[in-house]
């Protein structure tokens, strides 16, 4: 069987719990998020990240929850959810995202990563954070090699080297 393919289709699930601060990608994006507030008067990033997908029509508005078509996917087909917080209507979001990839897109194979704001931050820095939850297409179930994994996606990438 060819390296990183799997004996059976299976699952994973993959979780983490800190204090302060996330690691990789999300903690990144936090970053980010406080540096464009101090840069732009205490503006919320993730507010203005939705607008801009609001004004190109790329969002679905389920009561506050928004189904975003994002327009610098890391991969094919990567949708967003974003909410100030888990209720129900992101998880009707969640719900029509998750039934549409299966029942209407008929894609099977796919990862997703979702964060919560850190319980101890505020809004009034301008950078408080959503709930923000990812998808993005994977390669067919069928396939015997593994294109990536969530954590590659979502948090951190974890660099490979190979000795020739």
């Amino acid at each position: 069987m060819p390296k990183s393919g799997a004996s059976q289709m299976h699952t994973h699930l993959q979780a983490s719990l800190g204090f302060d601060i996330y690691y990789g990608n999300i903690e990144r994006t936090r970053q980010g998020a406080r540096f464009y507030a101090q840069r732009n008067n205490g503006r919320n990033y993730f507010n203005d990240y939705l607008d801009i997908h609001q004004m190109l029509g790329l969002t679905i508005q389920i009561g506050n929850a928004h189904i975003i078509v994002h327009l610098t996917p890391i991969k094919d087909l990567e949708i967003m959810i974003m909410d100030e917080k888990l209720n129900k209507n992101f998880y009707k979001a969640l719900h029509l995202v998750l039934q549409t990839f299966v029942d209407d897109l008929k894609e099977y194979s796919f990862s997703f990563g979702m964060f919560l704001p850190p319980m101890n931050e505020s809004s009034a820095n301008g950078h408080q954070m959503p709930v923000v939850w990812r998808l993005v297409f994977r390669n067919p179930v069928t396939n015997l090699r593994s294109d990536m994994n969530g954590l590659d996606l979502y948090t951190v990438y974890i660099q490979r080297t190979y000795n020739v």
